[in-house]
């Protein structure tokens, strides 16, 4: 402080010198005040220099204060105490006082009596006429004005630096502050002696440096406004201290039990513009808020303000409300602001949809009406189910689905839970987060889809109120299914054209016949117990006598109760499958007839031959007898498809032998037979010769009901020499060549 006030007397004393020194100077005047004119004007700004033409009007119009709330203050007495500053447009009374010379030119002291207190004025036009009045009070917006006046007002820069501007030694400061103050105003030197002028230079170059350097004085500078009052006379300046006061910002949310400790909304970094306007055109503070929605805190001159949202935080709706707010002397106002939190409003939140159509229609004796599914919301946004982290939902609710497999929120689908969150205007909505559904209870006909649903309710932090970022879940449900395979036995070969009886719990029945595939399906099994068995068979096959009985149980899950099916009629093999269950039911192929076509050698047809059927080669192991009857046939009824049989004559007809292999062992013949009537393929096998359906009508005949394969059996009279051109004819002739050269061998004499 010493070393400022040492600087300042320097200062002061290089004035004070050259102001003593330069009358004494022989120089043209007129030539002087040219050049002093041209360096004043390039000291201070275009923009402020003479600006203030006579009858310029410079301010705004008076604005009424409105109420405002100061910080532990009663808002009762704000307006009292707010009236700290003239009002612009306000009467302000100029009376002239003590008068003041310099050089040949003289001016007054002038008395400033507004609203808010009596002050000293100056005389903003040394040329004009003394003023006396009332008139209008305006702001004057000059800084160098300001600090000139402020140098001689305040006695702490006037004892540091003003009394070395003004001149003290001539005993006329006010004289020289209003000579410099006449000039910064309207930019005249008219009637100034050089030596004046180059004075009213020299203070203007010392107060634009200090305005630059010196702490005080910019700290008076902020603290204090200037006022000018316009009349036809003269108008007059002066400076008014401007009170400090602080502003805040707190900041809420109008629905704390949806936004707090939810991380997707954040009261920080709201930010708040302060105007001093109602259109909130002129800033002149920024309030940002933190974590808790507190701001920092702004100081600004005691007056009336606007304050608006400019950016909105995390997770809440824009506040468009402008706030007036009036900031006290020495307190603190807070404008107390609360944001609606950004909602997801949600009418349908789930829609079952067969897995198999995608469509909301149900298939077979199925309903999407009853499931149940359970909804959880977190708080925050998660990619997976929260509950697996180990985290609680912060609401939870079971909602049931209607006929059409639609979950709503709403309380008519609640089956349980908490309650709803509802916006301002009541509506049912979802807090930004995450949601969770899971079903818990398939309904008639379905199975239980498993998969766990997350979706995340978003905002791009647009200041919107609404969001639609919550995507409805389409839930693929499967039918509850028995799925049928008919095949042929023992084979891969499916059956078209079989159907089945299906038994329901209620006692109805319903049809279902095997597709090109062999396949049927019985869909939307409902609760209770169910019987399938076959009802009719496409020619060529055997009916399967055997049932299924089966029960669906509370949670729709398919268990076996009985099979009767057997291996000799075709087994029904039952599994679970992920679509229900399925059964593979076998038929096997319709019987065949083998015909026996017993003849003698002429083509007589032989009664009573006695055949007898087998199941090994070596005719142990009898099946049964048949014998021939007048047209020589006997018949094997119910022969199995795919067996193996033996058949052999074990009596013969009288005066008839049972033909013999050339060894003399009994005649076997051999056969089986093939049959695909799917393909209308029939083939049998006779003593490893093979006979196919479309080539052989002698031997294969009737229709795929009723196949039949004939054998034709000749029996010959009496003992029967073999065929001729047979093994023995070559045996008998040979030994009978051998015997007649023997012979001639014999009967020749012996010759040397």
């Amino acid at each position: 402080m010493k070393k400022g006030k040492f600087l300042f007397a320097i200062t002061g004393t290089i004035i004070l010198l050259l102001q003593s020194i330069l009358p004494a100077v022989a120089i043209d005047e007129s030539e002087d005040l040219k050049n002093i004119k041209a360096e004043l004007e390039s000291m201070i700004p275009e923009e402020e220099l003479g600006k203030y033409g006579k009858g310029e009007v410079i301010g705004e119009a008076y604005i009424d204060q409105e109420e405002s709330y100061c910080e532990e203050k009663n808002p009762e007495e704000a307006e009292e105490r707010i009236m700290l500053l003239s009002a612009v447009g306000s009467p302000a009374v100029i009376t002239p006082g003590a008068g003041h010379s310099y050089g040949s030119w003289g001016t007054c002291e002038f008395s400033v009596k507004t609203q808010t207190g009596t002050y000293l004025g100056f005389c903003a036009e040394p040329n004009s006429t003394t003023p006396s009045g009332t008139f209008s009070v305006s702001e004057l917006n000059s800084d160098i004005i300001k600090a000139l006046i402020l140098c001689y007002v305040i006695p702490e820069l006037y004892e540091n630096l003003g009394k070395n501007i003004f001149n003290e030694r001539d005993r006329n400061t006010y004289a020289y502050c209003h000579a410099a103050v006449g000039y910064a105003y309207c930019g005249s030197l008219t009637g100034l002696s050089a030596s004046m002028a180059q004075g009213i230079k020299n203070m203007v170059a010392v107060t634009q440096n200090q305005m630059a350097t010196n702490g005080t004085l910019q700290r008076y500078m902020s603290e204090y406004k200037t006022y000018v009052a316009y009349n036809a006379q003269q108008d007059i300046v002066w400076v008014e201290r401007a009170p400090k006061g602080n502003i805040r910002v707190l900041k809420t949310s109008t629905k704390p039990g949806i936004t707090n400790g939810n991380t997707c909304y954040s009261l920080n970094g709201a930010v708040y513009g302060v105007y001093t306007d109602q259109a909130c055109t002129n800033q002149v503070a920024t309030l940002t808020t933190d974590k808790d929605g507190n701001s920092n805190v702004a100081q600004l001159d005691a007056n009336t303000y606007w304050v608006k949202e400019i950016k909105v935080p995390i997770g809440y709706a824009w506040n468009h409300t402008v706030y007036n707010v009036t900031i006290c002397s020495g307190e603190t106002a807070v404008v107390k602001v609360s944001d609606a939190p950004t909602m997801n409003p949600v009418e349908i939140l789930l829609k079952k949809v067969d897995a198999e159509t995608w469509q909301n229609v149900p298939q077979g004796h199925g309903t999407f009406e009853g499931a149940l599914f359970d909804v959880k919301f977190y708080a925050g946004n998660y990619e997976s189910d929260p509950q697996q982290q180990g985290i609680k939902p912060v609401r939870s609710w079971v909602i049931r689905t209607d006929s059409e497999g639609v979950g709503k929120l709403r309380n008519e689908y609640r089956e349980s839970g908490d309650e709803f969150y509802t916006m301002d205007n009541g509506e049912i909505a979802f807090p930004l987060g995450t949601v969770v559904i899971q079903e818990i209870a398939a309904p008639e006909g379905y199975q239980i889809n498993p998969e766990v649903i997350v979706r995340k309710i978003t905002s791009e932090n647009k200041g919107e109120e609404i969001v639609d970022s919550y995507q409805n879940a389409q839930i693929p449900e499967q039918v509850l299914t028995l799925d049928i395979v008919k095949v042929q036995k023992e084979t891969m070969t499916p059956i078209a054209g079989a159907k089945f009886i299906h038994t329901m719990p209620d006692g109805s029945r319903e049809e279902v016949m095997t597709d090109g595939q062999g396949k049927a399906a019985l869909k939307g099994l409902i609760r209770g117990e169910h019987m399938v068995e076959e009802s009719f068979v496409p020619d060529g096959y055997t009916r399967n006598p055997g049932k299924i009985r089966f029960q669906i149980s509370g949670n729709n899950q398919i268990e076996l109760k009985e099979n009767t099916s057997t291996v000799q009629s075709g087994k029904i093999q039952f599994e679970k499958t992920v679509r229900g269950a399925a059964l593979r039911v076998e038929d096997a192929c319709a019987p065949y007839k083998l015909l026996i076509d017993k003849k003698n050698e002429d083509g007589k047809k032989l009664k009573d031959a006695e055949f007898t059927l087998y199941q090994d080669k070596e005719c142990k192991k009898k099946i049964t007898c048949s014998k021939t009857n007048e047209n020589g046939e006997a018949k094997f009824e119910g022969l199995a498809v795919g067996e193996t049989y033996f058949i052999k004559e074990t009596k013969a007809p009288q005066g008839y032998r049972i033909p013999v292999n050339l060894d003399g062992s009994d005649k076997i013949y051999e056969i089986s037979v093939a049959s695909n009537p799917m393909e209308n393929i029939f083939t049998c096998q006779i003593d490893q010769k093979i006979y196919q359906l479309e080539d052989s009508k002698s031997i294969i005949s009737g229709t795929k009901a009723e196949r039949i394969v004939t054998i034709e059996v000749v029996n010959y009279k009496g003992n029967k020499l073999p065929k001729t051109g047979s093994d023995w004819n070559l045996l008998i002739l040979t030994a009978g060549i051998a015997c007649v050269l023997g012979a001639i061998w014999w009967k020749t004499p012996y010759k040397k």
